[in-house]
């Protein structure tokens, strides 16, 4: 009978303990949503400033200084998208056209193209920080894109 009397004990205290896991898992589960979401946030937000600063490299008189500056904030801006949630959505995702904008500076023949359209590119990405989700304005890089590969 002495069996019996020790077996109940081990199982209450088998079952706290089961619960007690539970609920510290369930917790656990929750504070690492949390750090989740906040980090999603803040890539999303590093994003937008990276493509502010893009605007800001569109914003000035541009020499060759500047061009590869601009080159190099492209570059720096389509590292970041794979770690945001500006990927969703239809049509180009935005670090694929960042991608091709790179690849498009970096031909000697688009460089006169890019310079004479860096007043377009600055609007365009002012925008673009603004809400990089918009699909219109992602369709408009895509056509300032296709047009240096035309010219």
């Amino acid at each position: 009978m002495g069996e019996f009397k020790y077996k109940g004990i081990i199982l209450s205290t088998v079952t706290v303990l089961a619960l007690a896991s539970s609920v510290y898992l369930h917790y656990s589960k929750d504070k690492s949503e949390e750090r989740y979401d906040f980090l999603q946030e803040q890539a999303n937000k590093t994003f937008q400033r990276q493509l502010g600063q893009v605007s800001e490299c569109f914003g000035v008189q541009i020499d060759d200084s500047a061009y590869t500056k601009c080159i190099a904030a492209v570059a720096a801006a389509d590292s970041i998208p794979h770690l945001t949630t500006y990927e969703q959505g239809q049509g180009e995702t935005i670090d694929f056209l960042l991608k091709k904008l790179y690849i498009e500076m970096l031909v000697p023949d688009n460089k006169s193209t890019i310079i004479n359209h860096h007043d377009q590119l600055f609007s365009l990405f002012g925008r673009l920080a603004q809400n990089p989700a918009d699909s219109q304005l992602k369709q408009q890089l895509e056509e300032i894109i296709e047009g240096l590969k035309l010219s």
